[in-house]
């Protein structure tokens, strides 16, 4: 009988050691789960706006190869528009972009919203060079182009704008 006892008082002892690390170890899960998925939404969101911001640079690289070879303005908004459709990004809407055309010695071409230019300096034009000027929000509050996932946590997207410039020599 005092083996049956003895080791029923170990068996117990283990029993709450092995309930006490299992305790333990869904506390850790539940404290790290939600860092862990902040991160990861987090790592994601920036792949999305990296990706995106290469997306606006080939697009003014577009509008300034179009416009090097002497097309119209409208013609030079195509050219951004169809690298940025990859996107989601309709052209149609003027509240989420600007577009800007600089030719040395004519006035500049606007398309988009003008309060996105903000403060900003370039170099100035010399004879025979054109430079176009993309400007886009990441987030327009629908998700489009980027998700804002991580507003629920303080960061948000929805006030912030990629720009691209690009300068070419005409042909």
């Amino acid at each position: 009988m005092l083996k049956y006892q003895l080791a029923y008082k170990r068996n117990k002892t283990q029993n709450r050691a092995s309930s006490l690390k299992r305790g333990i170890v869904v506390l850790q899960v539940i404290l790290v789960l939600p860092i862990l998925l902040i991160v990861t939404l987090a790592g994601i969101q920036l792949a999305l706006v990296m990706q995106l911001q290469q997306s606006v640079s080939s697009a003014v690289l577009e509008g300034a190869h179009a416009a090097a070879y002497g097309e119209n303005f409208p013609t030079v908004v195509d050219a951004v528009g169809r690298i940025l459709e990859v996107h989601g990004i309709d052209l149609n809407d003027e509240d989420s972009y600007l577009i800007e055309l600089e030719r040395f010695g004519e006035p500049v071409r606007r398309r988009g919203r003008s309060d996105f230019a903000g403060e900003r300096s370039f170099p100035p034009l010399h004879v025979g060079e054109i430079r176009v000027n993309l400007f886009l929000a990441i987030s327009d509050g629908n998700g489009r182009p980027v998700p804002d996932w991580l507003r629920t946590f303080g960061f948000s997207w929805s006030h912030r704008v990629l720009s691209g410039t690009a300068t070419m020599t005409a042909e």
